[in-house]
């Protein structure tokens, strides 16, 4: 984890855009799990591709 602007602690180099994870931070629009896990390993494009990390926030 490190510390990106406004103090966030996000993992470094990864940015978040889904507002409806529980690990995006919005202020700083960066991942704030501990680690992030991409699935499938037969893919061939980037839109094959998605984030096992991702976990619904509960509420808004």
């Amino acid at each position: 984890m490190a510390n990106g602007k406004n103090g966030c602690s996000c993992v470094q180099g990864v940015g978040c855009d889904v507002y409806n994870c529980k690990y995006n931070d919005t202020t700083c629009k960066c991942c704030t799990a501990s680690h992030i896990n991409v699935q499938n390993k037969t893919a061939m494009k980037k839109g094959e591709t998605f984030c096992d990390t991702f976990t619904p926030k509960t509420s808004f």
